[in-house]
């Protein structure tokens, strides 16, 4: 799309041949996602701890007291991490992203990385969504069989499971439209292009 065709994260433009529609989170979804990504973050730490035995040959994992302020830096990091990584994938696609953070619907903190303005294919949309909780976990147990590495991956790993609700929740969303949808990230929500169709229901 070209700049003149892009809209801004304040407006709802529907080109010519294009219908648009705009989706941001309920105070419901916001409920179902605190509730869905805790549920993600006790089956992650069920799961990764399990692969952090095997991976490890240890037979317990453990931690002192000390090391609680290296694994608060840690989840730090990993949350600074999760949002570079959607950035990346959004620039391999020509996009400009942008960060911050938001509370949606004054319950759910968030940090976020978007890029209102450019139109992403579905497949794109895909990479860019799930690239973060893919890529961290897939390094995270790759890096288990080091040292006492194993450990220390279980809790960020779970985090950046459980934090990535959103991202899923909006992946799930995208297979219930049409492959030549057009999706543009906003901070708080996503608008969806799709080309107007005849009552065929095929592209006009």
């Amino acid at each position: 799309m070209s700049e003149e065709d892009q809209s801004t994260d304040s407006e709802v433009i529907s080109p010519p041949g294009w219908t648009t529609e705009e989706w941001k989170p309920t105070f419901a979804n916001s409920v179902v996602w605190n509730i869905l990504g805790l549920l993600l973050v006790i089956a992650g730490f069920i799961g990764f701890g399990i692969l952090a035995v095997v991976l490890s040959g240890e037979t317990t994992l453990e931690m002192g007291l000390g090391s609680f302020p290296i694994l608060g830096l840690m989840l730090i990091a990993t949350l600074v991490i999760h949002e570079l990584v959607h950035g990346a994938a959004m620039l391999l696609f020509g996009a400009r992203p942008q960060f911050g953070f938001a509370l949606i619907q004054r319950i759910l903190p968030v940090a976020y990385c978007t890029s209102p303005g450019h139109w992403f294919t579905r497949g794109q949309f895909f990479v860019v969504a799930l690239a973060p909780v893919v890529l961290i976990s897939v390094v995270g147990v790759a890096l288990m069989p080091i040292g006492d590495l194993a450990a220390w991956m279980v809790i960020p790993l779970a985090i950046n499971l459980g934090g990535g609700i959103g991202d899923l929740w909006m992946a799930g969303m995208l297979l219930r439209r049409p492959a030549d949808v057009m999706i543009e990230d906003l901070r708080d929500g996503l608008r969806f292009h799709e080309p107007e169709r005849d009552r065929a229901g095929s592209p006009a």
